[in-house]
């Protein structure tokens, strides 16, 4: 399978390397060993593999704190959370990965 090297900002780096660690990803995580100088090498299931870690925490900062600030769970902190993730981590990402893949958001 062939691999490419792509330019993947540090922060994004630090972003799904924390999901990865927190959730358990060894996938990700093994992924993510490559990174070096603001760069990423991966495959074409390895950059669907980030879009579904992605997909997935996108999903979890809406399970656990609604947006909407009618919801009684509803909390500005969680708001904040789900803002910059969603809002700004995942576009970035998905711009960085998208570059070089063809890859299926859900």
């Amino acid at each position: 399978m062939e691999s490419k090297e792509i330019e993947f900002d540090s922060e994004l780096f630090k972003d799904l390397k924390k999901i990865a660690d927190r959730e358990g990803f060894q996938e990700c995580l093994e992924i993510l060993s490559t990174y070096n100088n603001q760069k990423l090498t991966l495959s074409q299931d390895q950059a669907q593999y980030l879009t579904d870690v992605l997909g997935f925490e996108a999903t979890r900062l809406s399970l656990k704190s609604p947006y909407s600030d009618e919801h009684p769970n509803y909390t500005e902190e969680g708001a904040d959370e789900w803002a910059d993730f969603c809002q700004s981590v995942v576009p970035h990402a998905m711009n960085c990965i998208k570059r070089y893949f063809d890859v299926e958001e859900e």
